[in-house]
C-alpha cells in the first residue's frame, strides 16, 4: 500500500487538532483572598484551607446554585465528600451543573463542572457565589 501525501497530511492535521485541544487545557486565575482557581477540561477546581469542611462547602454550593436559578436535583454529603447536582428548569436531562467537594491532604477541594460541554464563565460565576457564601 502506497501512502499518499494527502493521507499523511490528514493524519498530521488530526494529531495537531488533538494537541491543540490538550494545549488549551488548564488556566489558573486568582480569585482573591489568596485563592486560585484552575479551569481544566470542562471543570473549575480550587483548593481551600482545612478549616472549610465538606459539609460547609456542599451547603454553600446548594445556596449558590439556587441563587443562580438552578433547582437541586441531587445532593449527598459525608465528612469526606459532597456532591450537588443542579438543573435549570426546562433543561434537557444531560444539562446540569455538578459541584463536588472532598477532603484532600492540604484542605478541601471544590470542583464545578457544567455538563455536557463545560462553560468556563458560568463555572467561575458559580464558584465565586459559593466562595462568597463561605466568606472567601
Amino acid at each position: 500500500m502506497i501512502r499518499t501525501p494527502s493521507r499523511r497530511i490528514r493524519r498530521c492535521a488530526a494529531l495537531l487538532g488533538v494537541a491543540a485541544l490538550l494545549a488549551t487545557g488548564c488556566a489558573a486565575r486568582p480569585r482573591g483572598n489568596g485563592i486560585t482557581a484552575s479551569y481544566c477540561f470542562r471543570t473549575l477546581y480550587t483548593e481551600l484551607e482545612p478549616t472549610v469542611s465538606v459539609v460547609t462547602a456542599t451547603t454553600a454550593a446548594e445556596q449558590a446554585l439556587r441563587a443562580r436559578g438552578y433547582s437541586i436535583a441531587a445532593s449527598s454529603t459525608s465528612e469526606d465528600r459532597g456532591v450537588v447536582i443542579g438543573k435549570h428548569s426546562g433543561a434537557r436531562e444531560f444539562e446540569k451543573a455538578v459541584v463536588e467537594s472532598r477532603v484532600t491532604k492540604t484542605g478541601t477541594s471544590i470542583a464545578v463542572r457544567l455538563e455536557p460541554f463545560g462553560d468556563e464563565a458560568a463555572s467561575y460565576a458559580i464558584m465565586d457565589a459559593l466562595l462568597s457564601r463561605i466568606g472567601r
